[in-house]
């Protein structure tokens, strides 16, 4: 059935949206019927708040422990641990809202790490599933952050992957 996010009437409510494209289809045990579409969810009670979704991070643990994460236009990043029935904003040191990418770590289940990347305030990362936020992007030339991604053997090797508006990629060390 439908899982709704805030006070959307029946059969509108999602348990999270992208801009553009066709949506997201989340499956697998418990998400029959969960399609993901559109451009906004509504987070109040009314169902009324405008929150513009510009990146997802799901949890390598999806099926234990429900966790979604979404960047949004102006009201930073948002989680949620029952599968999208209720969403928390955790925000607290991340000093820009404006989140355009996010990547969960492989091992989150063990190291609860994060990495948000924003318009024009660079990279920030969490180590308590978003509880606080700390900037780390020294030696990036550019504070607009697109896209963010662990390396294949991130266990070993511990980089992350930033793409930037218009200064390249650049790898942690």
């Amino acid at each position: 059935g439908d899982s709704t996010v805030g006070k959307a009437p029946h059969g509108e409510g999602n348990i999270i949206t992208l801009n553009g494209g066709d949506g997201v289809s989340i499956t697998g045990t418990g998400t029959d019927n969960n399609t993901v579409s559109g451009n906004l969810i509504g987070l109040d009670a009314d169902g009324t708040r405008d929150i513009r979704i510009q990146a997802m991070a799901i949890s390598p643990n999806y099926a234990n422990d429900n966790t979604l994460f979404i960047g949004t236009r102006v009201h930073g990043v948002w989680k949620t641990t029952d599968g999208g029935n209720s969403w928390t904003e955790v925000n607290s040191g991340l000093t820009i809202l404006d989140v355009r990418s996010l990547a969960v770590s492989p091992n989150y289940a063990t190291d609860k790490s994060l990495f948000a990347g924003t318009v024009s305030g660079g990279i920030f990362k969490t180590t308590d599933g978003g509880g606080s936020w700390t900037k780390v992007d020294g030696g990036i030339t550019s504070n607009n952050i697109n896209s963010l991604a662990f390396s294949p053997v991130y266990s070993s090797d511990g980089q992350v992957f930033a793409g930037t508006n218009g200064s390249g990629v650049f790898a942690s060390t």
